[in-house]
């Protein structure tokens, strides 16, 4: 499943380098490792030691009861259901959405048992003969007495006490009609709106994942419990409906006096509830054939535009890379994959029917960049991952690389790797980004890792060496004169590099002189590394920052986005302190080259740079140098806009620059920039390009945009709400999966921070009410407003806030919330030890 946000260009870019070579790597260093094993005695034995014995207190009793364990206790096991849904388009005399159906589970006990345990969330049940369900036997055998039947809310089991045991051996079937709520929670079945040609549209669809098949028909909802899944589907005239598999029987019938359509699919592969999907919309599709049927589905105008067409293009060749790579087949039918105008993730790997947001499906060579491009590939590669790999069969790995593995899956973390080049000594330990952590958590392996080591010596490819040990010496590592040594050559392991300073300090003078001497890869691994050393106090923060001096001559992206992506900290740490003019100075006189560099190869910024990595590192340049100031950036962005403004029909500014260029000039500009992005967000037809209006709309520097007033009379109270903000409540301004990201664009503003913070604390009970604990989004939330705290007084705000919502509980957001108290105590201690260094190490380069 994909989320929101994924990982930054530069790591996904080195990413897929770093995927393919993995295993070649390992595999191609065994045998070097054998060498080393041999070497000296050898290395560790290939059989973990047993876990300390010590003793631990003993811990409260837990719940007496099954039907008080969050766990099925593993008595039954569902074989096949049989699931039948009719979702309402149309609300109902009340005013509400629903949908109603009925279920049969036949399921295999594998132990005697006298209590039935299946999920149920938020249905409401058609009692028979006083119960909730009804229990018989596929073979017509007689069956136990249900005795008692009732919900328990805590754990969501439908609990079915029976008078006597059902066998073990023995098949059962359990059946339930009932009926839910099609609400727009994003969850389960749920409802999703948009407008068409002018007019309102509702449609059905799916997201099961993590725990919400329960809300949707009773299940065994764990993802263990796999069964085969044949579904029916009943629509309303004018609709099509779809699911995981083919569909094999369409028929028209009446159904309460109601002329309706009636879909019948295929049984599923054995799969796990959280993988089953349904839609009933009216979406048009696209469809190719490359030996299985694809199809793209989405809005009839989107279509329509030709905003389908990439996708479909980008997955039959995906498709056919998984069969050659994996050398199997795709295993299901078809491939259906529909971009829906309200989805709570990024997407959904529903077997033959993943789930996207628009902005991961869509794409409009007019209005979307080529991040947005990358993105959708990257997205549907991922999705698509799922039931390629979830398909293979398991590798057999060689015992070495088994045993080399076993390092790096069964203990947390990776090693950080030391190097002494006046001595040759190499050593490893665990590294802790937070060097006041602490780890309780114990290792079979005491952390330590089988390290595969590619160096190089002066520029020259080294023999691949192994650290097997703590520490080890290696003489062919030790330099003289101005020798230099440089570990992880192309970045082919996964782990951090620190030297003596002596090699840091050579390092430092090569990327100055000859940076082109460093491969580009290792250039942003010089820099990546140095910057979270310093976090971790392992190095001082003035030598991470010297790894920047080299920038003003570098122009590749990966290097580039390696600074920025680490800079980003000390921005954030500082940008409310008296360092934040130094350091603003500093990034002014360390982009311009770069800024003056793409002016030039866009022929004055008239042309699209024809590398992919330099159209990327063309936003770069045009986004740091607007922020810190350059006024040649501002006067650029700002005409762009305005040009724009003076005609909304023709959108001057370049789809890749776009984010950029609204950003810049909202925040450069005031309330008329403000209104015209609103204004045209309001009436965008193309995700992405809403996606980065909304995301703009946030730039403003203005408090009072971001926090401008509004009366709304009640009885006779004026309640005064913040304009953008507030507006994120307001469904028909702001989607509701788009409400987490526009406040997080609102927190990364320096001004908007204090206010979204605000916000959050005065909105919290209504937001956990309304999108629940099981939010994906509460999480990130929490870590993006809180990634500036670094004073006494956010730590107590925060402990506060933990405090006084103790009672609604965080879901999701628990472990993100611990999280950011940890990150502010590390952060008010960054301060205290860097603040001062960094500010003379700026001064005195500026």
């Amino acid at each position: 499943m994909s989320k929101g946000f994924y990982i930054s260009r530069s790591l996904g870019l080195v990413g897929v380098a770093l995927g393919a070579a993995a295993m070649a790597t390992i595999m191609a260093l065994s045998m070097v490792y054998h060498q080393e094993k041999s070497r000296g005695g050898g290395g560790p034995g290939t059989t973990p030691p047993p876990p300390s014995s010590s003793s631990s207190p003993s811990s409260p009793p837990g719940p007496q009861e099954p039907w008080q364990r969050y766990r099925l206790p593993g008595s039954l096991v569902p074989l096949s259901y049989n699931i039948t849904l009719w979702p309402r388009l149309e609300p109902d005399q009340q005013g509400l959405f629903i949908f109603s159906g009925h279920s049969a589970v036949v399921f295999l006990c594998l132990q005697n048992t006298d209590l039935i345990l299946i999920h149920s969330n938020k249905l409401n049940f058609t009692i028979f003969q006083g119960h909730w369900a009804q229990l018989s036997a596929p073979d017509g055998a007689p069956t136990p007495h249900i005795q008692r039947s009732w919900w328990e809310e805590a754990t969501q089991y439908l609990v079915l006490q029976l008078r006597d045991p059902l066998l073990a051996g023995r098949k059962y079937v359990l059946q339930t009609e009932f009926r839910g709520e099609l609400a727009d929670d994003l969850e389960g079945l749920y409802r999703s709106q948009y407008t068409e040609d002018g007019v309102h549209k509702v449609l059905a669809a799916s997201q099961m994942q993590a725990t919400y098949a329960r809300k949707v028909f009773p299940c065994f909802d764990e993802p263990v419990m796999k069964a085969v899944f044949n579904v029916t589907l009943i629509h309303e005239p004018g609709t099509v409906a779809l699911s995981n598999s083919q569909e094999r029987e369409f028929v028209v019938i009446v159904m309460d006096g109601l002329s309706v359509r009636k879909t019948t699919f295929d049984p599923t592969e054995r799969m796990s509830t959280y993988l089953l999907a349904f839609l009933v919309c009216s979406f048009s599709f696209i469809q190719q054939d490359a030996g299985v049927t694809i199809r793209i589905w989405a809005r009839r105008d989107a279509l329509w535009a030709g905003q389908g067409h990439y996708a479909l293009n980008v997955t039959g060749r995906i498709l056919e890379f998984y069969q050659q790579y994996y050398n199997t087949s795709y295993p299901l039918s078809k491939s259906d994959q529909v971009a829906l105008p309200d989805f709570h993730a990024g997407a959904m790997e529903n077997w033959g029917l993943v789930t996207y947001r628009e902005t991961a499906l869509l794409f409009d060579p007019a209005h979307s960049s080529t991040s947005s491009r990358q993105r959708i590939a990257t997205v549907i590669a991922h999705e698509l991952a799922h039931m390629a790999v979830d398909d293979t069969p398991s590798m057999q790995l060689p015992r070495p690389v088994h045993d080399i593995m076993d390092r790096w899956i069964l203990q947390m973390g990776f090693p950080l790797v030391s190097i002494n080049t006046s001595s040759g000594r190499i050593s490893q330990q665990h590294f802790l980004l937070d060097p006041g952590a602490v780890v309780d958590r114990p290792s079979p392996f005491n952390y330590t890792w089988m390290v595969p080591v590619q160096w190089m010596k002066n520029g020259v490819e080294q023999q691949p060496l192994w650290l097997l040990e703590e520490t080890d010496v290696y003489p062919s590592m030790r330099t003289s004169g101005q020798d230099w040594v440089l570990v992880n050559s192309n970045v082919s392991g996964y782990f951090r590099v620190n030297y003596d300073l002596d090699n840091w300090e050579r390092l430092l003078t090569l990327l100055q002189t000859d940076h082109q001497a460093v491969p580009v890869i290792n250039r942003a691994q010089i820099l990546d590394d140095a910057f979270n050393l310093a976090r971790a106090g392992v190095v001082g923060s003035t030598l991470a920052l010297r790894t920047t001096l080299y920038l003003r001559h570098e122009t590749h992206f990966v290097p580039w986005e390696a600074a920025l992506n680490n800079l980003r900290y000390y921005t954030l740490m500082l940008e409310r302190s008296e360092v934040q003019g130094a350091l603003q100075a500093y990034l002014r006189q360390q982009i311009q080259p770069l800024f003056h560099h793409f002016q030039v190869l866009t022929s004055n910024w008239t042309q699209v740079p024809a590398g992919h990595n330099d159209q990327y590192n063309q936003v770069n340049a045009l986004d740091v140098a607007c922020r810190v100031g350059v006024a040649r950036c501002r006067s650029l962005t700002s005409r762009w806009f305005r040009l724009w403004m003076e005609n909304p029909e023709q959108n001057p500014i370049h789809p890749n620059l776009r984010r950029t260029v609204y950003c810049s000039a909202i925040a450069t500009g005031g309330q008329d920039e403000w209104d015209f992005a609103w204004k045209m967000f309001q009436n965008v037809t193309v995700a992405t390009e809403a996606a980065s209006l909304r995301s703009a709309l946030a730039c403003t520097k203005e408090p009072w945009l971001l926090n401008r007033k509004w009366g709304l009379h009640v009885v006779t109270c004026c309640f005064l709400w913040t304009r953008y903000l507030q507006w994120t409540l307001d469904r028909t301004r702001i989607r509701k999966q788009d409400v987490a990201s526009s406040i997080q664009a609102v927190a990364r503003n320096v001004v908007g921070a204090p206010l979204a913070w605000s916000f959050i604390r005065a909105n919290w009970e209504h937001m956990v009410q309304t999108y629940g604990q099981g939010s994906f989004s509460f999480s990130k939330l929490i870590t993006e407003i809180t990634a500036r705290f670094s004073t006494e007084f956010e730590l107590q705000q925060l402990q506060q806030f933990k405090l006084a919502n103790q009672h609604l509980g965080f879901g999701s957001s628990g472990l993100a919330l611990d999280q950011a108290l940890e990150r502010t105590t590390a952060n008010i201690r960054w301060m205290k030890e860097n603040r001062e260094k960094v500010l003379t190490w700026l001064s005195h380069c500026t």
